[in-house]
Formats: structure tokens, C-alpha cells, sequence
């Protein structure tokens, strides 16, 4: 599978609101329909909101289901967009299961 990187700073400047997130949601959508898995970079991003998260990675599991994040992998990020991404993705599939 063909591999494209998306560095988030290129997209938005921030990863705070939900406009940001569609943005990143509009982009990711485009590679993913064009059978691309995604690498994305959080380089220079420090922080980050659950309405981003709703708005970009939200959208695409509502789209395509949980199993589309295993065409996404996230690098140059921090230990807390790390962890609040994992605990999105936790609360995520905790709730499709209940």
C-alpha cells in the first residue's frame, strides 16, 4: 500500500478546534479514498483538543469504522498528545462496545 505523509502544520495552524480538525479530516479522507495509508506528523503541535479529535479522527471512524486507524500511524508527537490521543481512542472503543 502506498504510503503519504501529512504534516499537520502544512494543513493548520493549530490542532485546537473543530475547524481544524475537518481540515485535517478533509485531507486525511482524499489519501484514504485514493488508497493511501497515512502517516501523520504532530511536529510543532503542543496541544490539542477533544473537538479537533471529533472533528478529524472522529469522522473518519464514524466514515469507516475503528479498523481505519490501522492505515493511520501518528509520529513526531508529544508524550501528551500522546497520551490524549490513546485515552480518545480508548473512550472511542469502549463506547462501541458498550
Amino acid at each position: 500500500m502506498k504510503t503519504q505523509k501529512i504534516i499537520l502544520k502544512d494543513i493548520t495552524n493549530s490542532a485546537l478546534s473543530n475547524a481544524d480538525g475537518i481540515q485535517l479530516e478533509v485531507v486525511l479522507n482524499q489519501a484514504i479514498s485514493d488508497g493511501y495509508s497515512v502517516i501523520i506528523s504532530f511536529q510543532g503541535i503542543s496541544v490539542m483538543t477533544t473537538s479537533f479529535l471529533n472533528s478529524s479522527l472522529g469522522n473518519l471512524i464514524d466514515k469507516y469504522g475503528i479498523e481505519i486507524l490501522s492505515n493511520i500511524r501518528l509520529v513526531d508527537y508529544t508524550s501528551t498528545i500522546a497520551s490524549f490521543i490513546k485515552k480518545y481512542i480508548s473512550d472511542i472503543k469502549s463506547l462501541s462496545t458498550s
